[in-house]
C-alpha cells in the first residue's frame, strides 16, 4: 500500500475532527507495519521515525499523534524479534485510537461541568471534545443554547449545529464567523478545543485568539477544553505550529490576479484563558505552561 498518498490526504482534511484524524493515522500505522519491508528491529524503528515525522508535518494541530509515534518508537525498541515487533505496533496504533477515544469523552464530560444548572454557549467551527461536551450538557439539560461560528472555509461549524440538532439539542444558533463578537452579550461562556499545546500556546481555528480576548473584555469566561495528549514538550523542534490550507478551499477558481490564501489555524496564549480543562478538570493556564516546559522529549525526536 502507497503510504504517502494516504499521509497527503490526512494532511489535507479539513473537516474531520480529532478522533477520526487519529483512526486515519493508525491505520497508515498499521499498513506501513505490515508492508516495510525489513529484518531489522533498529530499521523498522527509524521507519517509524520518519513516518511519524511526515505526520507531524503533515497535522502540525494534533498533537496525539506525536505521542503515538512515542509509543510506537518504543515499542519497536524493545528487544523482540521482528514478527513480535510489527504484531506490537499494530495492535498498540489501534488501541490508542481508542484510548484518545476515551480522553476525549472523559474532557468533554469535565468542560460540560462548567455549565452548572444551565448556560449559553459559544464556540467557533467544530471540535470532537467541545461537540460532546455540548451534547453531554443537552442530555443534562444544562445546554441553555449554543451560538456557533459557520467556520469558513471549510464551514465545520455546520456540522457542529447538524450534529447537535440530530442529538435534541434546543436554541442552536449557526451565527457568521464575524458576528460571534457581537454575539458574545446573548451568552454566559464561550468553550473552545485544540488538538496541541505548544510552548507557543494552543493550535484552534484562526479568529479564536481574537474572540477570546473579547470574551474577556466583556467578563464573558473562555474555556479551553485540551486533554494531557494535546500537550507536546516545550523544548522539543516540532514542525511549525500552521501550515497554510488548499486555496481551492476559500475560493476554487479565483479571477486571473487574485492570489487566494488559506489560514486555517493560529497559536493562541494558553493564558487568555479562564482555565484549561484536561482529563483531572480544570488547570490554572500558567500550571499548563509550566507543565508543557517540563515535559521530556521522547528519544526519537
Amino acid at each position: 500500500m502507497e503510504i504517502d498518498p494516504l499521509i497527503r490526504e490526512l494532511g489535507h482534511d479539513e473537516t474531520s475532527g480529532s478522533e477520526a484524524l487519529v483512526e486515519q493515522a493508525a491505520k497508515i500505522f498499521v499498513a506501513f507495519s505490515g508492508g516495510f519491508l525489513t529484518d531489522d528491529t533498529d530499521e523498522l524503528a527509524r521507519g517509524i521515525v520518519d513516518l511519524g515525522r511526515k505526520l507531524l508535518h503533515a497535522r502540525p494541530n494534533l498533537a496525539p499523534l506525536f505521542h503515538l509515534v512515542t509509543e510506537l518508537y518504543a515499542l519497536a525498541m524493545e528487544p523482540v524479534d521482528i514478527v513480535m515487533a510489527r504484531r506490537a505496533i499494530r495492535m498498540s496504533a489501534v488501541d490508542f485510537t481508542k484510548t484518545w477515544s476515551e480522553r476525549v469523552a472523559k474532557v468533554a464530560g469535565r468542560g460540560a461541568e462548567q455549565f452548572g444548572t444551565g448556560a449559553h454557549v459559544l464556540t467557533v467551527g467544530r471540535s470532537d471534545v467541545v461537540e460532546r461536551a455540548l451534547l453531554t450538557a443537552a442530555q443534562a439539560g444544562t445546554l441553555a443554547g449554543c451560538v456557533v461560528g459557520e467556520g469558513r472555509p471549510a464551514w465545520t461549524g455546520r456540522s457542529l449545529t447538524e450534529a447537535l440538532a440530530s442529538r435534541g439539542a434546543q436554541n442552536v444558533r449557526l451565527v457568521p464567523d464575524l458576528a460571534l463578537f457581537s454575539s458574545l452579550d446573548d451568552v454566559d461562556l464561550v468553550l473552545v478545543g485544540t488538538g496541541a499545546i505548544r510552548s507557543e500556546g494552543a493550535v484552534m481555528p484562526a479568529g479564536t485568539g481574537a474572540l477570546v480576548s473579547a470574551a474577556k473584555a466583556a467578563g464573558k469566561p473562555a474555556w479551553l477544553l485540551s486533554g494531557v495528549m494535546t500537550l507536546l514538550p516545550g523544548s522539543a523542534e516540532l514542525p511549525d505550529a500552521v501550515v497554510a490550507g488548499r486555496p481551492e478551499t476559500v475560493w476554487e477558481r479565483p479571477p486571473e490576479g487574485v492570489a487566494v490564501e488559506n489560514h486555517p489555524f493560529e497559536v493562541t496564549p494558553v493564558t487568555r484563558f479562564k482555565g484549561v480543562i484536561l482529563e483531572n478538570g480544570e488547570n490554572a493556564p500558567p500550571d499548563i505552561v509550566d507543565r508543557v516546559h517540563a515535559m521530556p522529549v521522547p528519544p526519537w525526536v
